[in-house]
């Protein structure tokens, strides 16, 4: 895609269709509606349950918009229910729409420029449950609040950009 317009034409009838198709086969109702948003350069979509709105990133690829149309409308069916937002229930129709039932993806929006400066991001772990943090600025004596200060001092596991520290972090979610 080279063109100026984002996504092209071709992919925004296409990811309306398959929202369309996906709601009819699963007894979705109402449709959410689809924005797409040139300021989304690190996230690849946003659902927005009180509006019923999915907003898609106008850098992903085809491949990227399917499975992110898939993971967000998961998001949108358990609007109102007890739920965390990656829980089981969340993963459960994540799987049923056929998406990945991962709380991130494994790399950004495809054609979204780079950022000029990364800023070097912290990994923090807790020795205790093994809870991870992620910080840019580090203050003393950070701990894990469910471990308490004596079991659950913070130790500085990794560092990294953002993205890699967030992928570092769902990887210690999918282990739990």
């Amino acid at each position: 895609m080279t063109s100026l317009q984002r996504p092209s034409d071709e992919l925004r009838n296409h990811i309306n269709e398959l929202l369309k198709s996906l709601c009819e086969q699963n007894e979705i109702s109402p449709v959410p509606h689809i924005e797409w948003s040139s300021r989304l350069k690190r996230v690849l979509g946003k659902a927005y349950k009180t509006g019923r709105i999915i907003r898609l990133s106008s850098w992903l690829s085809e491949d990227q918009a399917e499975e992110t149309l898939r993971h967000e409308l998961a998001h949108i069916v358990i609007e109102g229910k007890p739920s965390r937002p990656h829980g089981s229930e969340w993963k459960n129709w994540a799987k049923k729409l056929g998406a990945k039932p991962r709380a991130t993806s494994a790399s950004p929006p495809k054609y979204a420029p780079r950022q000029k400066n990364s800023r070097i991001y912290k990994g923090l772990e807790c020795p205790s449950c093994k809870i991870r943090f992620i910080r840019f600025i580090l203050r003393n004596q950070l701990y894990c609040r469910a471990c308490g200060p004596r079991k659950g001092g913070l130790i500085q596991t990794v560092s990294g950009t953002h993205f890699e520290l967030t992928n570092w972090a769902s990887k210690m979610e999918e282990n739990v």
